[in-house]
């Protein structure tokens, strides 16, 4: 009996991290076109095939598990690298410009975190940590563009 739920278990672990790849794109007509392959070719069956399809049929509501976001808003990052001396440039609500990403990439490299420009929780703690060394504050006053 143990062996057969353990298979099982295993089973939908599977299934699920498949569908879960197939939702990790950036475009939701591409997601949807993913779980239908999935479910077409049989590769899904623990799940509710059904639900799936008829999910992948209206790709606006599959959820977004496309890439991973900051864990906090562009104004408070800018303000945070800005005191610590990596972003030179305005700080506003914008998350497109290639000169915040830049200055996350400088920041995670000098604290020798992987470069990879997504304030994730380990660039989130290691920013706030050096805020917090540097003003003896948190969280920082966004509105005010202070430097080191």
């Amino acid at each position: 009996m143990q062996g057969f739920w353990n298979t099982r278990l295993e089973r939908e672990k599977f299934e699920f991290s498949l569908i879960e790849k197939a939702l990790a794109v950036a475009d939701k007509k591409e997601a949807a076109q993913n779980l239908k392959f999935l479910v077409d070719a049989g590769l899904i069956n623990q799940f509710n095939a059904e639900k799936i399809a008829a999910l992948a049929k209206n790709p606006q509501s599959l959820p977004d598990f496309a890439a991973p976001r900051d864990m906090i808003p562009p104004r408070l990052g800018k303000a945070v690298l800005s005191r610590l001396g990596t972003y030179k440039g305005t700080v506003d609500d914008d998350s497109a410009g290639s000169d915040y990403r830049k200055a996350i990439v400088d920041f995670q490299v000098g604290q020798s975190l992987p470069g990879d420009g997504i304030i994730g929780p380990l660039t989130f703690d290691r920013m706030k940590s050096e805020y917090m060394r540097a003003t003896g504050a948190w969280p920082p006053e966004a509105s005010s563009k202070a430097k080191p």
